[in-house]
């Protein structure tokens, strides 16, 4: 990385930070784990990417940013419609990226000598994310359990009925739980896709230097 670059990647970082800890103090659990997560996937490339040089698209960053921070600049967003979906599906892939760039640092691509094929580092992108999806939800239940709060949305029909009911609870589980299965799947194809056409167009150039070589 430039200086430039480094520096942005630190602004990054304690813009993400700064996001974390606001969402926190206002029991916004969502918008925290998103800017958690965001906090994770902008600390990838400094843990990684001093051998491997690994860089993360800018307008993916300023995209997350923007996740983070419209809702504390114009707080009526947090009421439209979906809102919570939409978060949802950022935050899946943005773990899937964060997967996908710890596999992609020991592949072997960003130096042209892969030893991964496209399709492993797919599943593994893949996997992590749904992991990743399966623990945030364990952490909203822990979350509801020890503080009372309503992660999960399971607490109103107690109120209503005056008896305890997860029906609630294991729905908006079992929502999340698909949204990350289809986000990861997306990540799925596209990283898979995506490596097969570089692999391909490394090929090409490998036997355009031996070609060149015989010659």
């Amino acid at each position: 990385m430039n200086n430039r670059t480094k520096q942005w990647q630190h602004i990054a970082i304690l813009l993400a930070a700064l996001g974390t800890g606001y969402h926190l103090h206002s029991v916004a659990w969502e918008l925290a784990g998103l800017s958690a997560i965001t906090l994770l996937f902008f600390f990838v490339p400094i843990a990684v990417g001093k051998q491997n040089q690994l860089r993360i698209p800018l307008f993916v960053q300023i995209i997350l940013l923007i996740m983070i921070y419209f809702p504390i600049v114009y707080p009526p967003i947090a009421s439209i419609p979906h809102f919570e979906f939409i978060l949802h599906c950022g935050s899946s892939l943005t773990t899937a990226g964060i997967g996908f760039l710890l596999i992609y640092s020991q592949s072997g691509y960003d130096i042209g000598e892969p030893v991964l094929t496209p399709s492993f580092i797919a599943w593994f992108t893949l996997c992590f994310a749904i992991t990743a999806g399966a623990l945030w939800e364990i952490v909203e239940f822990l979350i509801d359990s020890l503080f009372k709060t309503d992660m999960q949305r399971s607490r109103s029909l107690e109120i209503i009925y005056g008896i305890k009911d997860t029906r609630l609870g294991v729905l908006d589980t079992m929502e999340d739980l698909l949204i990350d299965g289809a986000m990861s799947l997306l990540a799925f194809y596209a990283v898979k896709i995506g490596l097969g056409i570089l692999l391909r167009m490394n090929n090409k150039k490998v036997n355009l230097k031996e070609e060149k070589g015989i010659e």
